[in-house]
């Protein structure tokens, strides 16, 4: 019984996670990852209106290499590329963070996959203090990727939960 109910409890967390609606803030933060298309989604957003800077985590490897092309492109607003410290979500979130703090910047819109929204929000909250949105990406995900994200995701939200970073 204590299976089912935890295999219940991930595919909402995993699968159906709460997004925020859109609206305006000082920073949208592009999580760099397997689904590039976040960096579309992000980038449209802030053409939009939403935001007028936008950071994009580039981490070493394949994650990182569609964020540093859209940062070579010129753009109407202020498109910043960062590397975080560690290339895990909460070395995002904290230097997404420092960054905000640096510039002023009291709210942000994270864009991730879907997935990844639930714990992106966990990690992104406990490293700020200013409001917090996230919206996932509207792209298809293979089912290969999301039986995979089932496994994944819970075993990172139980590491995220004991760290005491940020």
């Amino acid at each position: 019984m204590l299976a089912i109910a935890s295999l219940i409890c991930t595919g909402l967390v995993v699968a159906f996670p709460r997004e925020d609606t859109p609206s305006r803030v000082d920073v949208i933060v592009i999580l760099g990852g397997p689904v590039s298309e976040s960096i579309e989604y992000g980038l449209s957003l802030a053409e939009a209106g939403v935001a007028d800077n936008v950071l994009i985590s580039t981490p070493p490897g394949a994650g990182g290499t569609k964020g540093k092309e859209a940062c070579a492109r010129n753009w109407s607003m202020n498109v910043i590329c960062f590397t975080p410290r560690n290339a895990t979500t909460e070395g995002e979130a904290q230097s997404a963070g420092w960054r905000a703090e640096k510039e002023g910047w009291r709210s942000m819109l994270v864009v991730t996959a879907k997935f990844h929204v639930a714990r992106a929000r966990f990690i992104f909250d406990r490293c700020s203090s200013d409001p917090v949105y996230l919206v996932a990406t509207r792209t298809r995900i293979p089912i290969t990727e999301w039986l995979m994200q089932f496994v994944y995701q819970p075993a990172a939200f139980a590491k995220a939960a004991v760290s005491t970073k940020c």
